[in-house]
């Protein structure tokens, strides 16, 4: 994972074997739900699929201030 509270926006990276009957766009849905109920805004920005075993995800949180304004 990488984090810039700066900008306001981290990335995740999720790696593995995943159902190919499902997106691998809900995973990182997912986690902004889960985000969500402990109370932290997160909107999937973009994503992107590599070889199928990888998604890296660009979330910005919103609420934050951006370069200190």
């Amino acid at each position: 994972m990488e984090i810039d509270l700066n900008q306001g926006f981290f990335k995740v990276e999720f790696t593995g074997s995943f159902c190919l009957t499902c997106g691998l766009r809900d995973w990182l849905e997912d986690l902004a739900y889960i985000l969500q109920s402990e109370g932290v805004e997160a909107v999937l920005k973009e994503y992107v699929e590599s070889d199928g075993f990888k998604i890296v995800g660009l979330f910005e949180i919103k609420g934050l201030m951006k370069d200190g304004c």
